[in-house]
Order: C-alpha cells, then sequence, then structure tokens
C-alpha cells in the first residue's frame, strides 16, 4: 500500500483533518467557517457553459465570500464541509478500477442560482478543482485573501452529478475515470460496401485488436477489391495493424502469398487492417495478429491500457494519464499480450475492466486530475 494510494494518504494538509475509516475511505474535512484566523478555506473551481455568453466561463465557490489581489472573487456558496472519498473497488478480484469521488458538496441555492446550470446540465462532465488555503480574518467583502498561488490542490476532476434538493444543491465531482463511461468503439461501418462492409454490418463497431492476439476471429466484410479483384476479406482491426502471422480456416493453417491468393492460401493487408482469401471459406476463420499499430503499435500490458485510453473511447490525452505509473508498471511487466474486441458493442469502461482484471491490475484516478496504474503489491 507504498504509493498507489498517494493520492488517498496525500491529503493531510495543515488545518485539514484526515479520517481514516476501515477499507481505505478518507474523508477531508476543512474546518467550518468562521474559524479563527489560518483555519482553512475550501475554494471549488468549476467549468460551465454560459449561454449569454456563448462561451465556457470559470465558476468560482467557497465557504466564505473572498477576493483576492488580482480580483479573482469566491462566492460563499458552500454550505457544507466538502469530503473526499474513496468509492472503493468497483470490480473486487484481482485487477480492475478503484475510483476517486467527491461525496455530497452542498452550495446554498434559496435563490434558485443554479437553476438553468442544473436543467440544462451547463457543466456536467466539465473541469472542477477543488483547492485549500488559509483563511484570512478579513470581513468577506474585504481583498487579502492572500496569494491564490499559494492554495494547495486537493483534487482535480470533472463534474459527475448536479441535482436541486430541499437544502440547496448537491454537487458530485468525479475523476477522469468518470469518461470512461462511453462506447469504446466510435468508427461504425456504414455498411455502403469495400472497407465499409456490407449492408448487414451497417451501425455496428469495427473491430478492434491491441497487442497480440491468437486464433481471434475477424469481421467478414464481403467481397472487396484491394488490388487482386473482389475476394472475400476479412477485418481485425478497423486501422493499420503490424500485421497477420497465420490465417486458418477450421484450425488448418493456410499459406501465405504476396500477390493474389488462391484456393488455401491468404493475403495480408496490415494497412487496411485486413487480409484476404482466394476462395469461398467453408468453416470458421481465424487469424493470429499483432494489432493496432497507427502511431506506433502496443504490446505490453501498460503500452495496451495506454493505448486503449488515449485512442479509444474517451480518447485522454497522454496528459491525463500519470506518466510515472505507466513506467513503472512497463518495468514491472513487461511481457507481450493481447485483446480484442469484435463488431459487438462495449462500453470503454468494461472493456478497461476485461484488460485490467485479465492482467491483474488496478487502475485509480489521483486527486492530481491523473489516471494511474498499479499491481496490487504496488497499491
Amino acid at each position: 500500500m507504498d504509493e498507489g494510494f498517494d493520492a488517498l494518504h496525500g491529503l493531510a494538509l495543515d488545518d485539514i483533518t484526515l479520517i481514516s475509516i476501515p477499507f481505505a475511505l478518507p474523508v477531508l474535512l476543512p474546518l467550518d467557517r468562521g474559524d479563527e484566523p489560518g483555519a482553512v478555506a475550501t475554494l471549488v473551481d468549476v467549468d460551465a457553459y454560459d449561454p449569454n455568453l456563448a462561451a465556457v466561463v470559470t465558476q468560482r465557490w467557497a465557504d466564505r465570500g473572498l477576493i483576492y489581489p488580482d480580483d479573482t472573487a469566491y462566492q460563499a456558496r458552500l454550505k457544507s464541509r466538502v469530503r473526499v472519498s474513496q468509492s472503493g473497488f468497483d470490480s473486487i478480484g484481482v485487477g480492475g478500477r478503484v475510483a476517486l469521488t467527491f461525496a455530497s458538496i452542498e452550495l446554498y441555492n434559496e435563490d434558485e442560482a443554479f437553476a438553468r446550470m442544473i436543467e440544462e446540465g451547463l457543466a456536467l462532465g466539465r473541469h472542477a478543482v477543488v483547492k485549500t488555503m488559509p483563511a484570512p480574518a478579513q470581513a468577506a467583502s474585504d481583498a487579502g485573501g492572500g496569494d491564490l498561488a499559494n492554495a494547495a490542490t486537493v483534487f482535480t476532476g470533472i463534474v459527475a452529478a448536479m441535482a436541486a434538493a430541499r437544502t440547496g444543491m448537491q454537487l458530485t465531482l468525479s475523476d477522469l475515470g468518470d469518461r470512461l463511461n462511453t462506447p469504446l468503439q466510435a468508427a461504425l461501418y456504414a455498411g455502403t460496401g469495400g472497407l465499409e462492409g456490407s449492408q448487414e454490418l451497417t451501425g455496428t463497431p469495427k473491430p478492434i485488436a491491441l497487442g497480440f492476439t491468437y486464433n481471434s476471429t475477424p469481421v467478414y466484410i464481403g467481397l472487396v477489391d484491394l488490388g487482386d479483384g473482389a475476394l472475400p476479406t476479412y477485418q481485425s482491426n478497423w486501422r493499420q495493424i503490424l500485421g497477420h502471422s497465420a490465417v486458418r480456416e477450421r484450425g488448418v493453417t493456410m499459406t501465405k502469398v504476396t500477390s493474389a491468393p488462391g484456393v488455401g492460401q491468404w493475403r495480408d493487408w496490415p494497412a487496411q487492417g485486413c487480409f484476404q482469401i482466394g476462395f469461398t471459406a467453408n468453416g470458421i476463420i481465424t487469424c493470429d495478429l499483432r494489432g493496432d499499430a497507427a502511431g506506433g503499435y502496443a504490446s505490453t500490458t501498460a503500452q495496451v491500457i495506454q493505448h486503449m485510453l488515449t485512442a479509444l473511447g474517451a480518447q485522454f490525452s497522454t496528459s491525463d494519464l500519470d506518466a510515472l505509473s505507466f513506467s513503472n508498471l512497463d518495468a514491472r511487466m513487461p511481457g507481450e499480450i493481447g485483446w480484442r474486441q469484435g463488431n459487438d458493442p462495449i462500453s470503454a469502461v468494461d472493456a478497461l475492466e476485461q484488460l485490467l482484471q485479465h492482467c491483474g491490475v488496478w487502475s485509480s484516478g489521483g486527486r492530481d486530475g491523473k489516471l494511474r496504474v498499479a499491481t496490487p503489491d504496488r497499491y
């Protein structure tokens, strides 16, 4: 439990109480408003779309009204203490996700200032930051909140939910893992023939192959002319792969050729993620391949996970990932792995779960707003 939970254990700041609850559920408790000078002020920055300005603007709320020397102002909206908690293991077993969330930030909404924001979801999925710093003794309307650059970031994430309540507005923040609740594959077959597949494939996801996969079942997309005339064509990946290494009919290995294939032969088309055979198959066609190679071939556990996160689904940027944790995992698990999905739909979170559990790896979001990975003995 040394490095993987530093996002949890590292919450102990001056004037903040960290309570340890069984099953690693830390709770962050800022002091109440009106405490003595030096008490902690909680600052919440949330991006929201402003229909009047037709732009995304940052809303700033605190547990007391504060105006900083650079004229940055925080409205006194926080109605209760803010808690950062571990939601527990989303997947019990060897490997899975660990999700960090903020539990129920309560804001004053007696004037219904957040009515439109809630009704139209103007902040959902947008960037959010919670910071703390010593609060001044001055009145709420006074400048003198201190140097805002010295504020300590407690959590960086996104807005997961906003809801009106009898006592105000309930705001829930989540780490970046919440963005995984999206289809893994956005590229769908148009059903117009060629590499867009037959009409029967219309609207289905194109296949995905990451790393090395053995005895995979590709998607038959019909008779396609890739240069040798219209031939039976099978697609293993929606775009360029490193290459197919074997093709079988009913388990019998066929012969690879570099020109138009005949009976019992196949030709590789790695740039299209496809191969073609020279006859009508009389049984199940399977293949071995090294998969997606656009932007570089990923083969190790860390590389395949990172490739899945950045090339598919929510398409995180590399800056959203904790580079050190991926580097450490790469050094600990250097072997080649593989994962693939045919033309059946799957969510990004379910795909990641499969990969993590298969490899015995855990993933979590940190309060720095980055996703990290580790093996159980390194958490």
